[in-house]
């Protein structure tokens, strides 16, 4: 796949993922709060999870590029078998299920719409990683990941498996409303 292509594709989620933040914004907070079930997890519940990784992988990544040796971008990009296959795992149609690391699962969490703003802002950052990435090679500058410091990934993987997931849980926050307004 050429580099830009995956760099745009990224990019045209995340603003997606940002517009979809937005429109939660005029959603009351009863709402924004209310779970199917006791074990799933709320619209803000879903947000304030990415947010948790967002707080992780940002600064990982922004140090990744500061640091990059090789700062000539790559015209083709071609995944790490590990990394690629986390990202493939992220995808949201993907139908694998996977359990949340305590520290990220935000279940049973006092939660407002400041969430919200957290959000739009890593993902404002996020652009802007995005951006800058597009100078660096993909494949050579390599980020911890968080499972483990000792594993590392290429940073187009870690790109992709960060903004896959949070596709993933944007999507399921929209199913939330979906399911609360058949309920109500």
């Amino acid at each position: 796949m050429e580099t830009k292509q995956l760099l745009d594709e990224l990019t045209t989620i995340t603003k997606s993922n940002i517009e979809i933040a937005n429109s939660f914004k005029a959603t009351n907070p009863k709402t924004l709060n209310w779970r199917q079930s006791e074990k799933s997890w709320s619209i803000l519940e879903c947000l304030e999870h990415l947010n948790r990784y967002g707080d992780f992988y940002l600064p990982e990544l922004n140090r990744c590029i500061a640091k990059a040796r090789n700062k000539k971008p790559q015209l083709f990009y071609k995944t790490g078998v590990l990394g690629g296959y986390f990202a493939r795992m992220m995808k949201a149609e993907s139908t694998t299920k996977i359990k949340s690391l305590k520290s990220y699962n935000p279940i049973g969490s006092q939660l407002d719409q400041g969430v919200l703003d957290v959000f739009i802002t890593q993902q404002e950052t996020l652009l802007l990683i995005l951006e800058k990435a597009q100078q660096v090679d993909l494949i050579k500058c390599k980020t911890a990941i968080s499972l483990s410091r000792f594993i590392r990934l290429q940073l187009g993987d870690t790109l992709s498996f960060l903004i896959y997931h949070n596709e993933r849980h944007v999507k399921q926050a929209s199913n939330v409303l979906k399911q609360y307004s058949k309920n109500i």
